[in-house]
């Protein structure tokens, strides 16, 4: 069902995310946010686009210009090493455990396998198209991975092969999951749309028209609320299960990365035009502080516990938040 634009100002009830259980003398996890004071930038050559940052605090940051990734150890901010990645690619997702990681190449159109004790690929998935985004699943028994043609592929962990393809509108290059998992958010670019799939058979259950050119997704901790960067209009608001558009906020003009921090309380808005990190505290959209950073931010990643954000510059930087 594809839904017409049309804004609805309702209620945001947010949750903290992380708790953790204290039964057996294990401290329960205290998830934060960062400061949001930029720490220091390392130069990282070859077009640094997506991240991802394991739960040992280890970053893997996709160098789409010179086909590797990079490798980064937190709290050190110098890449210690590097690994082959294919053809351009465009962004990295690790399983649950951080064991795995799945690189998503755009003129490789395939996902290199990537097994992180071995540093090595040891599979490669083909695509029938240019690979944009991905996503691993809770579990990681399944990784979702987008083309520029706009399929989603469902690719089984176990063997590292495809076992599902849908459709959502072309250049679907961004995408996110449900808090419980049961929900895959797919956005195209081209169509202006988000696509909801249920994850448990792989069905479209709607198609919101919010307009623009909607970039990164993430969703709230409760469920209530999808937040997109859109490189028109800065942040669109979708309220949820409804799929109606609330205003959109707009503080730097344009938005393509985007992160939820780990507590859930603050958004982390990327302009790639402006060079501007806009920090939005996530129940009432008003803005916390604006970083300029310069350059082409494009993605950030958070720390297991939200101490550290790591924001991507594709003219060649790493920028570190405490």
């Amino acid at each position: 069902m594809l839904r017409p634009r049309y804004p609805l100002a309702v209620g945001l009830v947010w949750l903290t995310a992380g708790c953790g259980s204290s039964s057996g003398g294990t401290a329960p996890e205290v998830f934060t946010h960062p400061a949001g004071s930029v720490a220091g930038t390392r130069l990282l050559a070859g077009g640094p686009r997506g991240i991802a940052i394991t739960r040992p605090g280890v970053a893997y940051v996709a160098r789409s210009l010179a086909d590797s990734l990079a490798r980064v150890v937190l709290p050190d901010t110098a890449p210690s090493d590097s690994l082959a990645a294919g053809g351009r690619p465009l962004t990295v997702a690790a399983n649950p455990a951080g064991t795995t990681l799945y690189v998503v190449d755009s003129t490789g159109a395939a996902v290199q396998v990537v097994i992180v004790d071995l540093n090595k690929i040891v599979a490669a998935v083909q695509l029938t198209n240019s690979g944009l985004s991905g996503i691993v699943g809770p579990g990681g028994s399944r990784v979702y991975v987008t083309t520029a043609d706009g399929r989603v592929y469902v690719i089984d962990a176990g063997s590292n092969t495809i076992v599902d393809s849908m459709r959502a509108g072309s250049s679907a290059n961004g995408v996110t999951l449900a808090p419980d998992g049961s929900k895959l958010y797919v956005t195209s670019r081209a169509a202006g749309t988000v696509t909801v799939f249920n994850t448990q058979n792989d069905v479209v259950l709607d198609t919101i028209l919010i307009g623009g050119k909607p970039q990164q997704p993430v969703v709230a901790p409760d469920g209530g609320r999808l937040y997109v960067a859109n490189e028109d209009s800065g942040l669109s608001v979708v309220n949820l299960p409804a799929g109606t558009l609330a205003p959109s906020v707009s503080p730097t003009g344009s938005g393509y990365g985007l992160g939820l921090t780990p507590d859930g309380t603050q958004l982390y808005l990327i302009n790639a035009d402006s060079g501007k990190v806009t920090i939005l505290d996530r129940a009432t959209l008003g803005v916390v502080k604006t970083l300029d950073v310069g350059g082409q931010p494009r993605n950030v990643a958070f720390s297991h516990l939200g101490e550290t954000a790591v924001i991507t510059d594709g003219g060649g930087r790493l920028i570190f938040v405490h």
